[in-house]
């Protein structure tokens, strides 16, 4: 239908069935399609596990897919200039709905936490026993205490 799912949004682990319909409803399905990482973009879990927040995860989402999409538009505007006798329509709007949002990115990051918390908690201790064992052996007490 012309509405693609109305809407309300489903996620599937099987691409092939999107595969073999037409790009122009595979575009307008409001799907998320991911491979057998269960829904989780490492990329953004990575960014956050180095001190991004999941705002500036956002921010930095829009800004580059307005990016790629202005690219986009000055290419069509372009081709159109280029090719005489053709019909200029108005470009579309920058579709929101491909940012990585803030809360998907939060609860992406608490999923992986969770699937991976006994890792994560092994690489944390490693990391704290390396800077805890830092001792300075050069001072001499002073006195003894009593």
């Amino acid at each position: 239908d012309g509405d693609g799912c109305g809407g309300s949004g489903w996620q599937t682990f099987e691409s092939t069935y999107v595969a073999t319909l037409p790009l122009d409803i595979q575009q307008r399905l409001n799907a998320i399609i991911v491979g057998a990482s269960g829904g989780i973009d490492m990329e953004l879990i990575m960014r956050m596990l180095l001190n991004n927040t999941a705002a500036s995860i956002e921010d930095t989402s829009r800004a580059e897919i307005t990016r790629l999409y202005t690219g986009l538009e000055v290419a069509y505007q372009r081709k159109v200039a280029a090719t005489p006798g053709s019909v200029r329509k108005p470009f579309p709007a920058v579709n929101q709905q491909f940012v990585a949002k803030a809360v998907a990115a939060m609860k992406a990051f608490i999923r992986d936490y969770i699937n991976n918390k006994d890792g994560l908690y092994r690489e944390m201790a490693s990391l704290i026993s390396i800077i805890a064992i830092s001792v300075d052996h050069q001072y001499k007490v002073a006195q003894k205490a009593k």
